[in-house]
Parts: C-alpha cells; structure tokens; sequence
C-alpha cells in the first residue's frame, strides 16, 4: 500500500514516470539481483555453441602450446639461468651456456686467485671453442640426419635388395605351402651380405665424419686445458687451480666445467660469501625435533642468611 500511494503520489504531483515504468524498475532491479544470486551457487548451464567454442578454444591452445614447446627446443628461452656456481669439497662446478655468455667471476677464484681479465679471456676462448666445434647448428642438422640414416633409411634398402636378389625364388615358391617354399643358399647369403653392407656403408658414411669432427673437438679442448693447467701450475703449489670438463649437450647448449681449488683457498662455513651446507639449505630429512617442555622453576628461597 505504501509503495502504491507513493506511486500515486508521484502521479498527482505531475512526475513524468509513470506506474509501470516504476515497476518494470523495481522488477529489473529484483531480476537482476536474483541473477546474481543463482550465479554465485551454482554455474550457468553449458550451451552447445559454447562447448563448441570451448573445443575450438582448447584445440587452438593446444596447438599454442606445441609451438611454444618446438620453439623453446629450437631456440632455448633467454630467461634468466640458476646460479651456475657450486662448490662443494673443493671443487668449483661452473655451467657455461651459449645462451648467458661468460659468467662473473666466482668469489671463490677472487682474492688473487684469477683476476677478472684473466677470468674473462680464458672463458671467452672456452666458448668460442663449444660454438664451433659443439654448439654449431650445422653439427646438430649432421647428427639429426645421421640419426635418420642408420635408424630409417637403411630398412626399406635392404628389403629393396633382398626381394631383387631373391626374386626367381619368390616367384617359383608363389603359391607354393609355406613347408614346400625353399630358397636357394646362395641367393639367400647374397642377400644377407648385401644388407649388411648396405648397413654398414651408411654407418661409415654418416658416423665416421662425426667421430673426427668430435675427436678434433675433443684433442682442441684437451689441449685449451693444458695450456691453462700449466699457466696455473707456474703459480706455486698453494695457488694454482685444476680445470677440467665435465660433460657437454650438444642439444641443449651447455657444459659443465670443473675447477679444482688449492687446499689454502678452501671457503670455510664461517665466510660472509660462504654457501650453506647441504643440512641447513635442505633442511633435515628426519623430521622435526621433539619437543622439550622445561620442569617449572623452584620457588626461591626465602630469610636465607648468607
């Protein structure tokens, strides 16, 4: 009753809404709250045409994602790497890749060890030498072909020779029984050779330039070493360092290089720059330590002459 003497109110005073507009207002209003409501409880019905856009919005993202995936294999995002230092019982492990460069100077290698420019000349060399010889895309398109070669290629060509090779005793064992078919010896062994050596010849043709090209990668390498080895080695014995490789991926781009520190220049756990040790940075893997719960105090003692 109120709302409606409001409304003729409004009426009689010459307002230019009018009764049903103001409750078509008050309908929309309870419409729309009503609305919300429903759709904070429970979700709103699936129609077909959106679960047709849905598929088609799940098939374009899992295309999306295979092509993020095929282009981080063939070019490795640019983010930023994890601490490529790590020392433990004094050795320095140090991971080099051609996507971060030359890294910084380890604090271990500082304190007149290696200065920055010695640091950074011979990192430099190290890497011009993976980027040719390891890390080239001409040596990752040889081995995907090698791979291609010796895993594919050679099947369908050696059943090419067998059929040609046997071919007479194919057609005089067609629609023979299989215990009245016979082959002849020699044709058979001529066929065994020939796929063989069909084998054998795209093995020596693809793997043979690829174990020289790494062998003189290899004896490059193993000479860069001794040549720093030996500059360390005219330091004195209590300051000269050790440096080795530790594997490489040719895929991935990287490498692992291992220095090897002098007994003197061993970080200890008390140094401001001193890695955690495994127990503290891990946590312990027993469990939490039980809980002491300490017995209440003794009351103190009271008109006791000293």
């Amino acid at each position: 009753q109120g709302s409606y003497a409001r409304v003729l109110g409004h009426a009689k005073g010459g307002r230019s809404h009018s009764v049903s507009s103001w409750c078509r207002g008050i309908l929309s209003q309870r419409e729309q709250r009503r609305r919300q409501v429903t759709c904070s409880r429970t979700s709103p019905p699936i129609l077909p045409e959106h679960r047709i856009l849905s598929h088609a919005s799940a098939h374009k993202w899992s295309l999306l994602v295979i092509g993020q995936a095929l282009s981080n294999m063939a070019y490795p995002p640019q983010a930023a790497a994890p601490p490529p230092y790590f020392a433990r019982s004094g050795e320095l492990s140090i991971q080099i890749s051609r996507q971060h460069g030359v890294p910084g100077l380890p604090v271990e290698l500082k304190g007149g060890l290696i200065d920055e420019h010695e640091w950074h000349s011979r990192m430099s060399g190290l890497l011009g030498i993976f980027r040719r010889y390891d890390w080239s895309i001409g040596e990752r398109v040889w081995l995907g072909i090698i791979l291609v070669m010796t895993l594919i290629v050679p099947w369908p060509l050696m059943g090419l020779a067998r059929r040609s090779i046997l071919a007479e005793d194919i057609e005089r064992n067609r629609g023979l029984p299989l215990d009245q078919r016979s082959f002849d010896p020699e044709h058979f062994a001529k066929a065994q050779a020939v796929g063989s050596l069909i084998f054998l010849g795209l093995f020596i043709v693809g793997w043979v330039p690829y174990g020289l090209f790494k062998l003189r990668f290899r004896r490059r390498l193993n000479r860069y070493f001794v040549t720093i080895n030996n500059a360390e080695a005219a330091k004195g014995h209590g300051r000269s360092t050790y440096w080795h490789l530790a594997g490489t991926s040719t895929w991935q781009g990287a490498a692992l290089l291992m220095i090897r520190l002098p007994m003197s220049y061993n970080m200890t756990p008390f140094h401001p720059q001193a890695y955690p040790p495994p127990w503290l940075a891990s946590g312990p893997a027993t469990g939490p330590t039980p809980s002491y719960v300490a017995p209440p105090a003794s009351p103190p003692l009271e008109k006791v002459p000293l």
